[in-house]
């Protein structure tokens, strides 16, 4: 299978009048400062009529710049298949997760090198993380304490804690 890229005329490009995620003015000013610092790396797919199946955000933020041509990989897809493949492109965002073990290093070391900006998180956002991650770790140490005190009354039987958080098993 060929993926390819062209760089065409932004013009040449229509957004999906049917686009299902809507794009605040926030998160395409995030877009643009992203796409001001690091270029653009992550390209538009649209249909070949130009109809834009994923990028609409990146399209705004790129006719907001000024820009006049941008990295586009065309396919041809039906109407049903372009609608799901639009939606499980934004939907898989949704379903994932931060691992917030990792996230929040990175977030202060970035925060230090006045970089966060550049992240799609500021510092609201940063410091709601950090209260996040305190108010689980003082629910995790809450029922690590419960659960010692059960066992100390309980016939010693280990059992596993979910997480208020995520449902994920936590073994004792």
């Amino acid at each position: 299978m060929e993926y390819k890229i062209d760089i065409v005329d932004i013009d040449l490009l229509k957004p999906n009048p049917n686009n299902a995620r809507q794009h605040t003015d926030r998160d395409i000013e995030n877009l643009v400062k992203s796409i001001s610092k690091f270029g653009f790396k992550n390209p538009i797919i649209a249909n070949k009529d130009g109809t834009i199946l994923v990028g609409n955000g990146r399209y705004l933020a790129c006719k907001k710049l000024g820009i006049k041509q941008v990295p586009v990989h065309y396919t041809d897809m039906s109407e049903e298949d372009a609608k799901a493949f639009a939606i499980m492109d934004n939907r898989s965002t949704e379903l994932s997760t931060w691992n917030l073990e990792y996230l929040l290093p990175q977030l202060e070391a970035l925060k230090l090198d006045n970089m966060l900006e550049y992240t799609g998180f500021d510092n609201v956002d940063f410091d709601n993380l950090k209260y996040k991650i305190e108010d689980y770790i003082h629910d995790i140490n809450y029922i690590n304490n419960k659960q010692n005190e059960d066992k100390k009354t309980k016939d010693n039987k280990k059992s596993d804690i979910v997480c208020p958080y995520c449902g994920g098993i936590i073994k004792i």
